[in-house]
């Protein structure tokens, strides 16, 4: 429960501009990604995506999740500030399950 607590305080920061600098400098976003990819357990993975898809709210954001290789995507069509992701590319990296040990 802490991580998922600690997750969410870093996604409400990463709301506003300010916020997402700090994040940058301490390097958080650099974990998120892995652990949203790979942990073994699944509703952390999911947290994980639900705070990707609010780091992707601002530019900077959208950019620091552009150099994990995650893609975000703005869009404006929907008349307010919602970004969506593109999930047939992280599909695979978020639900899979490393089978390794049978």
């Amino acid at each position: 429960m802490n991580k998922r607590a600690a997750l969410w305080a870093i996604g409400n920061i990463c709301y506003s501009k300010e916020g997402i600098k700090k994040v940058k400098d301490m390097k958080l976003i650099d974990h998120l990604v892995p652990l949203a990819e790979q942990s073994e357990i699944l509703s952390l993975r999911g947290t994980c995506l639900y705070i990707l898809n609010m780091i992707s709210n601002t530019e900077q954001g959208r950019i620091e999740l552009e150099k994990q290789e995650w893609i975000s995507h703005w869009n404006s069509n929907l008349g307010m500030k919602y970004s969506i992701f593109q999930l047939i590319y992280a599909f695979y990296l978020i639900f899979r399950l490393d089978n390794d040990a049978e």
